[in-house]
């Protein structure tokens, strides 16, 4: 037999040696060099390179990976819990390892050298190109430190450990080592500042509700402030009435949060009584979430004291079987299927 060729069911014979499709382009192969890699200054990565360069398919080496996450964590721990990001700003939720999605929101948010851009976390999991996502926003926060902020999310941490980031790690390299919502001992912004937030998230306490809080179902008629939630397994569901009476203690407009998936890729909670503004935005810029929900995907500009919201779609990216399994180990289970099919069909003619 011929491994070389292979003939599909309507007859045409095809080469095991290239693509099926072929104007799909072969992933880059080889790590870029010192002088692909860096920008003419050397202090940092040259983004347009590695924006096309991972677009590609193509990998990093794992010295140029660690360099990245090193230095953009020095930049890191010299910022303060809380930030102030001045307009004119877009605002991005969850983004879970969809890569080409996350460059559809540079395209979507406007241009960077006019704009600041504000990520509320979530940046693994879920999709299969977390390690792109990561590499590329953390070299974005080390060419323009006071222009892109990223927040942490409840999927930065070893939580990646059941999810998809573990797996693409140890596949692709060796393994590297306000999201949510509000807290009943969260009182003022001072409390988030106080925050040890170099560790893992604790199971509970003010910043595992930060990074896992939920707004409740019937969000504006519960008259608690705080219910237990037993969907996730951790922190609370917050109402109406505790965002208004935060809002109102800390002089704030409104709480935007990412952390949950939405069909339009936002939604605006009940109105505050004192400003008629809606008292939490949830933004969610994963497009068609884990390639099954088919959901929009929406960021958050602010700019000229005007706020909108830009919905985008999906766009096309490469794709990895579940698990990141090979298409060996992936068929075995079909073609054990088909030998017992043979035999008892070989035994029936018998």
């Amino acid at each position: 037999m011929d491994s070389t060729r292979h003939v599909l069911e309507d007859g045409t014979i095809i080469s095991t040696r290239e693509r099926v499709v072929r104007n799909v382009s072969l992933p880059l192969a080889g790590t870029p060099t010192a002088a692909q890699f860096f920008a003419t200054d050397g202090a940092c990565p040259d983004i347009a390179f590695l924006k096309d360069h991972f677009y590609g398919e193509g990998r990093v080496s794992e010295e140029q990976a660690l360099w990245i996450l090193s230095t953009a964590s020095k930049i890191f721990r010299g910022e303060p819990n809380v930030l102030i990001v001045n307009a004119p700003a877009t605002v991005c939720g969850d983004v879970h390892g969809q890569y080409y999605d996350l460059l559809k929101i540079f395209e979507v948010g406007g241009d960077r050298a006019d704009m600041n851009y504000l990520f509320l976390g979530d940046y693994v999991d879920r999709g299969s190109f977390g390690m792109e996502c990561v590499l590329y926003l953390w070299s974005l926060k080390i060419c323009h430190p006071n222009t892109v902020f990223l927040l942490r999310g409840n999927h930065e941490c070893r939580l990646t450990n059941h999810f998809t980031f573990r797996l693409e790690c140890t596949r692709n390299c060796d393994e590297l080592c306000l999201h949510g919502g509000l807290s009943p001992e969260l009182n003022t912004l001072d409390d988030i500042g106080a925050i040890e937030r170099f560790r893992e998230p604790p199971k509970t306490g003010l910043m595992c509700d930060l990074l896992w809080a939920d707004p409740a179902l019937d969000f504006e008629n519960t008259k608690e402030s705080f219910l237990h939630k037993h969907v996730r397994g951790c922190s609370y569901l917050f109402t109406h009435q505790a965002a208004s009476q935060f809002l109102e203690r800390n002089n704030l407009l409104s709480i935007i949060r990412a952390h949950e998936a939405q069909d339009a890729g936002y939604r605006m909670y009940s109105k505050s009584k004192s400003t008629g503004f809606p008292s939490v935005i949830t933004i969610f810029s994963a497009p068609n979430y884990l390639d099954m929900y088919n959901n929009k995907a929406a960021i958050l500009k602010y700019e000229a004291n005007t706020l909108n919201i830009r919905q985008f779609n999906c766009v096309p990216h490469p794709y990895w079987l579940p698990n990141f399994m090979n298409a060996f180990s992936w068929s075995l289970p079909f073609l054990e299927e088909s030998y017992r099919d043979a035999c008892r069909n070989s035994k029936c003619m018998q």
